[in-house]
């Protein structure tokens, strides 16, 4: 009997998931990008597309410019620096390799 519901529970869930997985997706940018514009004292452009959590140490003093891609897993640091600048960029993340 358990694995009867845990069955039916799974197919529901699974359908549901993939029904909402666009709205998920669109609602997980726009947290992260008003995650970084918080944690940032410059100004972030609307045309900046984060694709995930991005830590940001140090200042905080970084001018990331238009249409800037950012994937997952991004850290940025100014340390001595006393801004940094990003343009036309896409940072990522460097494969794993186990």
């Amino acid at each position: 009997m358990k694995r009867h519901i845990k069955s039916l529970v799974s197919n529901l869930l699974s359908r549901l998931l993939r029904c909402t997985a666009s709205l998920r997706e669109g609602l997980e940018r726009i947290y992260a990008h008003a995650h970084l514009a918080a944690n940032l004292r410059e100004p972030l452009p609307d045309s900046v597309v984060v694709l995930g959590k991005v830590s940001i140490h140090g200042t905080g003093r970084i001018h990331i410019g238009e249409n800037v891609l950012l994937y997952p897993d991004v850290h940025l640091e100014t340390r001595e620096t006393p801004r940094s600048s990003l343009a036309m960029a896409s940072l990522f993340r460097a494969a794993r390799t186990s």
